[in-house]
C-alpha cells in the first residue's frame, strides 16, 4: 500500500488541470456542430449494426430485411432532419441575426458593437464585424473632419475675397483660361 504524499497529490491535481484546456476546446461553441454531426453519425452506425442483430431472430413470417430497411430509412431521415434543425438553429439563424446586427451598426452611431459571446458559434465573424465597425467609425470621423476643414477654408477665402472687393473703388473682372467670367 502506498501513501500519497503532498507532492503526488499536487501532481495528480496538475494532471487534471492539464486536461482542462483540451476539454474547453473540445466543448467550445465552435466545436458543437461538428460534435453534433459525429454523435448523430455514431448513433446511426450503432443502429445500423445493432438493429439487424435484434431483428434477425424474428421469424414470424415477416421478412427481417424489409423491416430493417424501413427502420433504417426512418432513422436516416430522422437523423438528416435533426442535423438540418441543428445547422439551421446554430448556423443559419445565427448568421441572419448577425447580418441584421451588422446592418444596424452601419446605420447606427459610433460605438455600436456586436456582442461576441452571443454569436460564439460564428466565432470569427463577430470580431471581424466589430473591426469593420471601428474602421467605419474612424472613416466617418475623418470624413467629417475633412468636410469641416474644407468648409472653414472656403469660408475664410470667401471672407478674404469679400474684404478685398469691398475696399476696391474700381470694378474687377475675373476670368479663367477658357475666357469664362468667374467674378464681376
Amino acid at each position: 500500500m502506498t501513501i500519497a504524499t503532498g507532492d503526488d497529490a499536487d501532481s495528480r491535481h496538475d494532471d487534471d488541470d492539464a486536461w482542462q484546456p483540451l476539454l474547453d476546446r473540445l466543448l467550445s461553441h465552435r466545436r458543437r456542430l461538428p460534435l453534433l454531426f459525429a454523435a448523430v453519425g455514431c448513433v446511426a452506425v450503432g443502429l445500423a449494426v445493432g438493429l439487424p442483430l435484434a431483428l434477425l431472430p424474428a421469424t414470424d413470417g415477416h421478412d427481417p430485411l424489409t423491416a430493417y430497411a424501413l427502420l433504417m430509412t426512418v432513422v436516416v431521415i430522422s437523423a438528416v432532419y435533426g442535423l438540418w434543425l441543428g445547422v439551421r438553429k446554430l448556423v443559419i439563424e445565427g448568421a441572419e441575426t448577425l447580418a441584421a446586427e451588422a446592418r444596424v451598426m452601419v446605420h447606427g452611431g459610433d460605438g455600436a458593437r456586436v456582442p461576441v459571446a452571443r454569436f460564439a458559434d460564428l466565432a470569427p465573424l463577430p470580431e471581424a464585424i466589430n473591426d469593420l465597425s471601428e474602421r467605419l467609425a474612424t472613416v466617418r470621423r475623418d470624413i467629417g473632419q475633412a468636410v469641416a476643414d474644407s468648409v472653414a477654408s472656403v469660408e475664410e477665402q470667401k471672407s478674404r475675397l469679400a474684404a478685398i472687393l469691398r475696399d476696391l473703388h474700381e470694378g474687377v473682372l475675373v476670368c479663367n483660361l477658357m475666357h469664362q467670367v468667374l467674378l464681376y
